[in-house]
């Protein structure tokens, strides 16, 4: 099944080449995968997903499973000073 996935801050280069900013992309998964298994799938570490957002809903408990056509946004932490 496919979801769509956005990715934000310095966790866009781990989508597709030459993605706007605010731009979803495809991504295929198994029925059932989880947060944590689109995570390893585009190998972002735990500490490097800071706020997971599945349509539109904030999710703190990454075994929650995913839809067909779901909307995955994932956010790295903020720094600067």
């Amino acid at each position: 099944m496919k979801i769509k996935v956005k990715l934000y801050g310095t966790l866009r280069d781990r989508g597709p080449k030459g993605l706007a900013i605010g731009e979803h992309f495809p991504l295929e998964i198994d029925q059932g995968d989880t947060v944590n298994d689109i995570l390893k799938q585009l190998k972002i570490e735990l500490e490097e997903a800071k706020v997971v957002i599945i349509n539109s809903n904030i999710v703190q408990d990454y075994s929650f499973q995913l839809n067909e056509s779901d909307l995955f946004v994932c956010f790295p932490p903020v720094g600067g000073g």
